[in-house]
């Protein structure tokens, strides 16, 4: 006859708050800013980026960072899944953030006035 064992409840309860690091840890720590990102959309930097993530290949990285989306700074498996990506609500609303200016400190330096 075995005792009931106790203390899962509370190890989940306990979880319950903690999702957001984990899910960060598990996809590569904290994306690129829209600052950075959107220095990586000009269009001569673009194509580098382009150039090199076609040229090299990480075996540590999804699809041998072959498919990378550069507004998300993500890296995708296979083809398929980075035009998935693209048809995505996250996606849409990554680039339209990224593509407005970015803030710089002369702008706040400017709210900062009032």
């Amino acid at each position: 006859m075995g005792v009931p064992q106790r203390g899962n409840k509370k190890k989940k309860q306990n979880k319950k708050g903690r999702t957001y690091n984990v899910v960060r840890k598990q996809h590569g720590g904290k994306p690129k800013d829209h600052d950075q990102v959107h220095d990586n959309l000009k269009a001569e930097n673009r194509t580098r980026i382009e150039q090199e993530k076609k040229q090299a290949s990480d075996e540590n990285l999804p699809g041998l960072g072959r498919f990378y989306c550069i507004s998300c700074d993500a890296h995708f498996v296979d083809d398929k899944a980075r035009q998935a990506h693209f048809k995505s609500k996250a996606h849409k609303r990554r680039l339209k953030a990224v593509l407005s200016d970015p803030h710089t400190h002369k702008d706040a330096e400017e709210l900062g006035k009032h």
